[in-house]
């Protein structure tokens, strides 16, 4: 009986020991703090040993023997610090430990993420463990940026940003997750993915001007313009308030695409003005950059901001057709061009994706890894994001005059584009490649490359060497063309002469003639033909202009006019425009001026014309004056055999002698150009091709500046090109002067 009692006691002891420790294990278990919990003095010290990288000494007293500190939190801390050594296997080892010693531990599977992601790149692991961790956890937000991320390097772009879509409306600003959401949106051009997201996004957060711009902006790319329109419309006083730039460019790119060009262009202008940061100004470049030159390209980088407002007015200035209006039809074909290139010519980056997405996202405009090499020279071109070579070419140049295209059966597209040569670009060639969808990844990618080399040979370009494609691919990405004209282009001749003025000015002669038909036919009742010059400085600024309007009854016979504009000296840009407003007929010309005069010995602009035109300036002109008024130029410079030509130029600042005399030879030297003959050829025909006339003239006593009026009787010359050659020389001075000009003779017709 005793035995049993004492047994039973014994018994009973054990039993109310094991449930204690059973219990006071359990509420252990049960009190393990998350990273909310306050820590212990000893967990806040192994932490900061941890923070400091003092691991060494944070292991040692995670491995001393401490009943307090519960288990998982221990070897948490001890993965952490195996991670950062890049021991993975130790760090995998101690993490599942916690995950297995307490349930639920979130911390632990994010922190398992992060060396699968890190070490041994398991990624498909990687992801699982920070999807379980976000069940136990939903308010860890790496884990969404990790899980975005991961998707889209293992799977697709597209996955991604749907990973990336919880975080954005809990915390858009988190690790810039919206910047690598709409960078990759923008630039794989999930454009309808945007569409749909954004307006959840803007409704999380309603204050959000970029989201509302990203929108605007994503809405016009998919060619959704008139959404666009509504949402700048309903958000105008919102977004103008802030980002008044930003607001008038899309407002601009909206009403260019709905043909309201002249509201795009003022709105443009305003947007311009309106710019507060270098980051407005760039969004501007954005849609410049495919038809800057190098120079420009590299000069904007190291502009201030103000230096980039005035950059903008140049840069559309420099390629306005008609210079003379406020209009700038240029700046509405460049986004035309845009618009079709942005819909035909797309261009995906490069599908490096661990680098493209497990780097920091930095501004796409000036971003190196995703650029691709050109055979071109310009910087300017090889920055381009968004569409391919070919749709670079098409909105620097236009459409091209001739092309041709073929499939082969590996399925490889060829493309050939040809150029005419015209006034402002020579003959030009590119042929181009894309692999179609089932022959690979990397160049479906890109678009059409340039190939430096004919693919496809046909009879307009089989002449062509890789050479000759080179230097045209050269060209083409430093300059830029408009290769446009209007629906009635009207036809007319014009040319500008030089002469000094007072006081160093100069006296820009400009003579045009009108077109034919309106000669033969005058204009209708009501209708007026405007004729406008404006001359600009080199930063684009009007330093002068005239004007000049037909009516009815007013076209003269004379077709031959003339406009003066006094001009200082300098380089200019001068622009000349004719409209008629009877048909919507219209013309342009755009000329560069050298405006300056030397302080010695110096010679005009030469004025070449018919004599049976100018009898009356040898009946009538007194040449101790300017006769530019009175000669009516051969706009063409073209003559017949056996014509006589008429030559008018000034000299200045001819050296006077003590007994006050001037004294000069002027010489005029005619010369065959762009034919090639043999040595023998040339001395048969040396008759023919060269001619020299020499005149010894003495001026009258302190007559400095001399207005020679002179006529040439033409040989029999062959017909082709010629060049003259005004030669003088100051025998006081020993100084001596040259101007050349070309012309052509043609053969003589008889009837």
């Amino acid at each position: 009986m005793y035995f049993s009692s004492q047994l039973r006691n014994y018994l009973l002891l054990f039993i109310l020991w094991f449930n204690c420790t059973t219990f006071f294990s359990l509420f252990a278990q049960s009190a393990t703090p998350k990273t909310t919990d306050i820590l212990s003095s000893h967990q806040s010290r192994i932490l900061t040993l941890i923070e400091q990288s003092q691991f060494s000494d944070a292991k040692a007293m995670l491995h001393t023997r401490n009943k307090i500190e519960p288990h998982a939190w221990n070897h948490l801390q001890l993965g952490k610090i195996y991670a950062t050594r890049e021991k993975w296997s130790e760090a995998e080892f101690h993490l599942k430990k916690a995950k297995t010693m307490q349930s639920g531990y979130a911390e632990a599977y994010f922190e398992l993420g992060k060396v699968y992601m890190q070490g041994p790149y398991l990624l498909e692991d990687a992801y699982m463990e920070f999807h379980w961790g976000l069940t136990h956890n939903k308010d860890w937000l790496d884990a969404y940026y990790h899980k975005a991320r991961i998707r889209m390097i293992e799977r697709f772009r597209a996955s991604g940003l749907v990973e990336l879509e919880p975080l954005l409306l809990k915390k858009p600003s988190h690790r810039n997750a919206y910047t690598l959401y709409s960078r990759i949106a923008f630039a794989f051009h999930e454009h309808k993915k945007l569409n749909d997201f954004l307006p959840a996004l803007i409704a999380s957060f309603p204050d959000s001007i970029r989201f509302k711009i990203d929108l605007i902006n994503s809405l016009y790319l998919d060619g959704d313009y008139n959404d666009a329109l509504n949402l700048l419309t309903a958000e105008r006083g919102n977004i103008i308030n802030t980002m008044p730039a930003l607001w008038y460019l899309n407002y601009a790119r909206v009403q260019a695409a709905l043909k309201n060009d002249r509201l795009a262009w003022k709105t443009y202008q305003l947007g311009i003005k309106s710019i507060k940061n270098l980051h407005e100004a760039d969004e501007y470049f954005k849609d410049a950059l495919y038809i800057v030159t190098e120079d420009e390209y590299n000069n904007y980088l190291d502009m201030s901001l103000e230096s980039r407002k005035e950059f903008f007015h140049i840069l559309w200035k420099s390629r306005d057709l008609t210079l003379v209006s406020d209009f700038n039809e240029r700046f509405i074909e460049h986004y035309k061009r845009l618009r079709y290139t942005f819909k035909f010519n797309r261009r995906w980056p490069l599908r490096q994706m661990i680098d493209y997405f497990l780097t920091d996202f930095k501004d796409p405009l000036f971003q190196d890894h995703l650029m691709i090499k050109k055979y071109g020279k310009s910087t300017a071109i090889n920055r381009q994001q968004l569409v391919d070579d070919m749709g670079c070419i098409y909105i620097r140049h236009g459409e091209p005059d001739k092309f041709y295209t073929s499939v082969s059966p590996d399925m490889l597209s060829h493309l050939s584009w040809f150029y005419n040569a015209s006034t402002d670009r020579p003959m030009m060639i590119f042929h181009f490649d894309k692999i179609g969808r089932t022959a690979g990844i990397i160049k479906k990618d890109l678009g059409w490359v340039l190939k430096p080399q004919p693919v496809y040979p046909t009879d307009w370009v089989k002449d062509f060497t890789a050479k000759d494609i080179y230097a045209s691919v050269a060209l083409a990405t430093v300059t830029t063309t408009t290769n446009f004209e209007p629906d009635i282009q009207l036809e007319y001749i014009c040319d500008h002469y030089l002469f000094q003025g007072p006081d160093s000015s100069t006296n820009l002669l400009f003579c045009y003639d009108l077109p034919e038909k309106i000669i033969d036919t005058g204009l209708p009742q009501g209708a007026v033909l405007t004729q406008q010059l404006a001359i600009f400085d080199g930063s684009w600024k009007k330093v002068g202009s005239i004007n000049q309007n037909d009516y009815s009854g007013t076209i003269s016979e004379n077709p031959i006019r003339r406009l003066h504009v006094e001009i200082p000296s300098g380089d200019f840009f001068g622009g000349f425009s004719m409209v008629n407003s009877a048909n919507g007929g219209k013309g342009h010309t755009k000329f560069n001026i050298k405006s300056k005069f030397s302080v010695l010995l110096d010679i005009s602009s030469i004025i070449m014309a018919d004599m049976d035109s100018n009898i009356h300036a040898f009946e009538e002109a007194d040449q101790r004056h300017s006769l530019a008024d009175i000669i009516i130029p051969n706009l063409k410079r073209q003559f017949r055999q056996d014509d006589s030509i008429v030559l008018y130029f000034e000299i200045y600042h001819l050296t006077r002698d003590p007994e006050g005399r001037t004294d000069a030879t002027i010489t005029l030297s005619i010369k065959q150009i762009g034919t090639k003959r043999g040595l023998l050829s040339r001395i048969a025909n040396r008759k023919k091709e060269w001619m020299k006339v020499s005149v010894d003239h003495q001026t009258q006593s302190g007559q400095k500046n001399e207005y020679i009026l002179q006529s040439l009787v033409l040989p029999k010359y062959e017909p082709g090109q010629y060049q003259l050659d005004v030669i003088v020389v100051d025998h006081n001075s020993i100084l001596s002067t040259k101007k050349t000009v070309d012309f052509t003779i043609k053969k003589k017709v008889y009837i």
